[in-house]
């Protein structure tokens, strides 16, 4: 069976398939044009990746104290590998493994567990909350004991942590800083973090503790402001002075699970990761409550302690931007401020010079 690139979502299984060098026009299975193609006859690089990956999956029922669900339902819908029909994904799955569905047929067609899902001691070392439930963990942190909570599993949510770390260069890349215009328009030395007695409580830090908040573009940027029709805005341009060490949390629950020597690890945790994404991209407003941010400064402080420099999260005002949370906020020198008026508002944000 030939399949191609763009009938998966996840980006390793892609690589794979783009290093094989197989360009064509078209893919038979997802008919998308433009593609580098897999030939499960021919080719045989995905099967040990897909062999190690099933091994953590055996036969069972909801008598195993464990919701179930079949192969095709935790490869599209847990782990989001495919961008196919649940039938295709079955159809090509026992392409991929031939060997695999010759030895343990039922294990494509009947339910299916991790049994360490339900092994509380591997749950105990294992899980990110101990407690494995994130709304009590947010109750311990904001009503119960707010700094020394043990519901984090630290050492678990390091080896996640290292899975998205990259390096952010120290080039020319620019990012972008908005502030509404009251009086003056923003100087290069006034457009940066507020000073500690100014800071206040943010998505990754505490009131009296400045970070620079930057985006991708400056549309993001002056989203992010929730900047309206008419209003002056100063937008800062930043550069980085230094090579950082950043944490992407944009897709922090779709780390692929090729490639790991644990994937049941990650399984046990996708839900966890899931929540934590969503928390993250969460819109606050200026008047939201201190104790909403708490969750997530949480998870921040705990990144900057282990000597990250900052985080990398999705803007949910612009999809189509992101943002940066910088620790050190001496980290990046201001290139220059641009003055703006807003003259339009609709989904592709105008913003017209001055």
């Amino acid at each position: 069976m030939i399949c191609c690139t763009k009938c998966f979502n996840d980006i390793q299984i892609k690589s794979v398939i783009k290093s094989i060098g197989n360009r064509e026009e078209h893919c038979p299975l997802c008919r998308r044009t433009d593609v580098y193609i897999y030939d499960t006859v021919t080719n045989k690089d995905l099967e040990n990746l897909f062999e190690d990956l099933l091994e953590i999956y055996s036969q069972g029922t909801e008598e195993n104290g464990h919701i179930t669900t079949t192969l095709t339902q935790e490869l599209t819908d847990t782990w989001e590998i495919f961008d196919l029909e649940k039938e295709q994904v079955y159809k090509l799955l026992k392409e991929i493994c031939p060997s695999l569905y010759a030895e343990k047929p039922s294990l494509f067609s009947n339910t299916i567990i991790v049994s360490e899902y339900s092994d509380v001691e591997y749950m105990e070392k294992n899980s990110i909350m101990r407690c494995n439930d994130w709304d009590e963990f947010v109750k311990e942190i904001t009503e119960e004991i707010r700094y020394h909570t043990d519901l984090l599993n630290k050492e678990s949510f390091s080896q996640i942590l290292r899975l998205l770390e990259f390096p952010l260069p120290n080039d020319r890349k620019v990012y972008y800083r908005a502030r509404i215009v009251n009086n003056l328009y923003y100087r290069p030395e006034d457009i940066g973090a507020p000073p500690k007695e100014k800071a206040s409580d943010g998505r990754a830090n505490s009131k009296g503790i400045p970070c620079l908040y930057l985006a991708s573009d400056e549309e993001t940027a002056s989203k992010e402001i929730r900047a309206g029709l008419h209003d002056k805005l100063s937008i800062g341009e930043f550069t980085p002075n230094r090579q950082l060490k950043i944490i992407d949390l944009m897709d922090i629950d779709k780390i692929s699970p090729f490639g790991i020597s644990n994937p049941q690890f990650l399984y046990v945790n996708k839900r966890h990761l899931k929540r934590i994404g969503k928390e993250l991209s969460k819109t606050l407003r200026s008047n939201s409550s201190s104790l909403e941010y708490l969750p997530t400064q949480y998870i921040s402080d705990f990144i900057k302690s282990l000597g990250y420099d900052g985080i990398k999260y999705k803007s949910t005002l612009n999809p189509k931007g992101y943002n940066l949370a910088i620790f050190d906020v001496e980290s990046f020198d201001v290139c220059d401020v641009k003055n703006y008026t807003i003259d339009s508002i609709n989904t592709n944000l105008k913003i017209e010079r001055d």
